[in-house]
Formats: structure tokens, C-alpha cells, sequence
């Protein structure tokens, strides 16, 4: 019998996943690769910063998609570089993987624009560390302060500041006070423009 092919993928984010779902059914064989063990739900990251939800709860164990599929393996490492005349991926720690077929879809990095200060200085929200990292802030720097008024503030419009305001002036209970809002803060939402990101979102994945 001949050799299955070798498809090698770079990356457990929604690219890496989504062709390893497609491909774990085929007659190849798969290797995925990447430096952390789980799969991040990037889309509610801002509810771990917010400490809506613990990071357990938006990081899913890649191994529990390997179940039942022989021919997939996975790699916990760091990709170095790819040869593409030897069609081989060199990692840390193991050996270098030869492939037949690569998916790449290691992800991507956040764009500062070229701005002064801005990579030093700005908080991003790419990855669960970095949601982790945001939160100890927040706590730490931004939710013991209010307004003069009393109320606290929170920009945007999209689904991560919407979906906070109606709970809290609804149920008057938030995870960070569970008795309910402190005296003296008042929820509020605004927004700026005409269209809002959620119907924004409805257009786009509807149109696609």
C-alpha cells in the first residue's frame, strides 16, 4: 500500500483548526503544530479581560480533537523556520517534520501603524495571556475610579461593551460585585456613529 500523504499544519487558531476538522476524515496523514496545547476562542477574550469568564472557558485542549483519529499528531512547539526545497518544518526541541502538503496558519500579530509608544505603551488583546494581563490592569487601575457623576465608562459599541450594559442595569449584579452595583454608579451605554458592530457583524455573515 502506498504512503499516505503527509499534511503538515502550522497553527491551532480558527485556520489551523478549521483544516484540520476538514482534513481528519481523509486519507493523509495530519501533524499540527503549535506552541501552546489549546485552541483560543479569540471572541471572547474581552470576557476574560472583563472577568466574565475564567480562561479555562475560552481555551479548548487540542488533543481532545485528536480522539478517535490515528492519523493525527500533534507537536507542542515553537516553529523556527520552513525549508521549502527539503519540504521540512525545523522546530524547537524535536526533530525537523518533512511534509508533502503545509498549511500555514500561524496567525498574525497586531499592527501598530508605525505609531511612537504605541507597541510599548498600548494594552493588546490577542492571545489569553495577554486578556489575563489586561484584567489584572483593569482591576488594579481602572475599576476602583469613577467619574465625577458616579459612573464608570466604557468605549464602543460592539458586542463586548453592549452585551455588559444590559445585564448590569437589568439585574443590577456583575461578577465583580455579585450583591449588585455599588451605590452611587449608574450603568449607562453610548455610542458613536450610525451603525452599531453587531449589525455590522449581521451584514457581513449574512452577505458571505
Amino acid at each position: 500500500m502506498a504512503e499516505l500523504n503527509h499534511v503538515v499544519i502550522l497553527g491551532a487558531g480558527f485556520g489551523g483548526i478549521g483544516a484540520l476538522k476538514k482534513l481528519r476524515d481523509a486519507d493523509v496523514r495530519i501533524t499540527i503544530v503549535d506552541k501552546r496545547d489549546y485552541h483560543t476562542f479569540q471572541p471572547l477574550l474581552y470576557q476574560v479581560a472583563t472577568d466574565e469568564l475564567g480562561p479555562t472557558e475560552v481555551g479548548f485542549p487540542i488533543r481532545e480533537l485528536l480522539h478517535g483519529h490515528k492519523n493525527i499528531t500533534y507537536h507542542q512547539a515553537a516553529v523556527k523556520s520552513v525549508d521549502l526545497a527539503q519540504k521540512q518544518v525545523v522546530m524547537d526541541g524535536i526533530a525537523p517534520i518533512p511534509y508533502d502538503y503545509l498549511v500555514l496558519a500561524l496567525g498574525s500579530v497586531t499592527n501598530f501603524y508605525n505609531l511612537p509608544g504605541l507597541a510599548e505603551n498600548a494594552l493588546t488583546m490577542k492571545s489569553l495571556s495577554d486578556a489575563i494581563r489586561l484584567r489584572g490592569r483593569l482591576i488594579k487601575k481602572l475599576l476602583p475610579r469613577r467619574r465625577a457623576d458616579g459612573s464608570r465608562l466604557a468605549g464602543g459599541g460592539s458586542p463586548a461593551e453592549r452585551s455588559q450594559q444590559p445585564g448590569v442595569a437589568q439585574t443590577g449584579r456583575s461578577q465583580e460585585h455579585p450583591a449588585g452595583v455599588p451605590r452611587g454608579v449608574r450603568p449607562m451605554a453610548s455610542r458613536g456613529g450610525n451603525t452599531s458592530f453587531a449589525t455590522s457583524w449581521a451584514r457581513w455573515t449574512t452577505s458571505s
